[in-house]
């Protein structure tokens, strides 16, 4: 796969890499779409509790699942240079890492949880069962890194099939145990929202194992071995380098999500599950989105690690274009037949209508959120990770919420202020991002990977 990396026709080149990633997004779907879809029919308390628990879940995930990004980014550049220990030692000191983190913030994030629901004004109604959905989730924190970081690696590698199958497997026993534990079927108690919480912490679980023992067996291009785990403080002080950028910036993507949600939150419990609802809709353009950033990021990563640079540029285009062209169509979908999308989580009419107005006024700026994820991966495997930082915070704390805040509550827009804001920063993100893009053509030196020599 190297070679048809860095000498292959590009737009297919992307697809075989994306499809994979995109299946396994997909499945990643389905996990959501199942506890969205039984927590339907336990009512829209127990739908807005889990889309309240989203961000807030996101919020202190997102720091260590940054060091991931570096992963994909270090292990990329080092096999595009042909470094084979390279690409183990980085593999073993990212482990190393992002397990330490996974354990500090299970602990923290637990304790934390009363005080994320009262930042997000969290409604009366909806308060006991997102408590319970999100302190199991935090428990189950370190089994669903080494997942994550599996992944990763696995991809900056080139392999995106692998992720992909165990994923699988991991999204069966969930869509086995989702109604089980929800409802008590069979010898089991009925959990409600901490049925659907219980049973993706043990399917995780699962996938996890399942990667640790194909990495230890070192069958799929990266063999860590024993000599790899023992702590390398300068290779661990290198990941940071990379990686905090990118820890930071996920971390104020989850803050953003947090504040967005708590400003629909304001509105009541209806609105509330009708965004969760449309989150799921719109997290199928973020999957699309996310899969061909990843295969940007592999692309990118490898030609600038083999020094072409012209290359590495085309290669983000590329992908950019084919992500504007598939999140438009859906976009188009989303205006076409937006009760029949959210009706399949939810009849009630209040829900229905919230619903219909978010995706109608959204989904036309769909193909511009595609684009800055896209070309933000592409930065990432370049190794210019603060860039991305930076277009976060701009286009969450500059475009996006005062924009939301100003139109919904200064000027009484209500929840179509907060569509609005949403809108400007979608396309605001991306216009800065793209232009900020075209400088990986210039040749400029990426920071060095690990594992290099000299």
């Amino acid at each position: 796969m190297r070679q048809r990396i860095l000498s292959g026709p590009i737009l297919p080149t992307v697809i075989r890499l994306s499809l994979p990633v995109v299946g396994g997004n997909l499945l990643q779907t389905v996990y959501e779409w199942t506890d969205t879809f039984w927590l339907g029919r336990v009512g829209p308390e127990a739908v807005g509790a889990v889309a309240l628990s989203f961000p807030a879940f996101m919020l202190v995930v997102s720091f260590a699942l940054g060091f991931t990004i570096a992963g994909t980014a270090l292990v990329a550049q080092r096999t595009g240079a042909g470094d084979q220990d390279g690409v183990n030692r980085v593999a073993g000191q990212t482990i190393l890492l992002v397990g330490a983190l996974s354990v500090i913030l299970a602990i923290v994030g637990a304790q934390s949880v009363p005080l994320v629901l009262r930042l997000m004004q969290t409604p009366p109604d909806v308060w006991d069962e997102a408590f319970i959905y999100l302190r199991i989730f935090y428990y189950g924190l370190p089994s669903m890194f080494f997942f994550f970081l599996f992944e990763a690696l696995l991809r900056g590698w080139g392999d995106t099939v692998t992720p992909m199958k165990i994923m699988a497997v991991a999204v069966a026993i969930n869509v086995v145990l989702d109604p089980i534990l929800i409802f008590g079927w069979g010898p089991f108690p009925e959990m409600g929202v901490a049925g659907a919480s219980v049973a993706t912490v043990l399917s995780r679980s699962v996938g996890a194992a399942i990667a640790w023992l194909l990495m230890l067996r070192g069958n799929y291009g990266i063999n860590v071995r024993l000599a790899h785990l023992k702590p390398d403080f300068k290779a661990i002080r290198q990941i940071v380098v990379l990686g905090l950028p990118s820890s930071v910036e996920m971390s104020i993507r989850g803050f953003d999500m947090s504040l967005m949600t708590g400003l629909v939150a304001a509105f009541g419990s209806t609105a509330l599950a009708a965004y969760g609802i449309t989150g799921r809709l719109f997290s199928l353009v973020l999957l699309i989105a996310m899969a061909i950033s990843i295969a940007s990021t592999t692309m990118v990563g490898q030609n600038i690690g083999a020094k072409q640079h012209r290359r590495a540029l085309a290669s983000g285009w590329t992908s950019a274009g084919l992500t504007f062209a598939v999140t438009s169509a859906f976009a188009v979908l989303c205006m076409l037949i937006p009760d029949q999308l959210v009706g399949m989580f939810n009849r009630d009419p209040g829900v229905l209508e919230v619903g219909r107005h978010f995706l109608r006024t959204v989904s036309p700026l769909f193909g511009f959120v595609g684009i800055a994820i896209v070309l933000a991966g592409g930065l990432r495997g370049a190794g210019r990770t603060f860039a991305p930082l930076v277009f976060a915070i701009l286009t969450g704390f500059v475009f996006r919420f005062p924009s939301a805040w100003f139109l919904s509550n200064y000027l009484d827009w209500g929840l179509t202020g907060v569509w609005w804001g949403l809108n400007i920063s979608y396309f605001l993100g991306s216009m800065m991002i793209a232009m900020w893009f075209q400088r990986v053509g210039r040749g400029e030196p990426s920071p060095k990977a690990v594992g290099a020599q000299g």
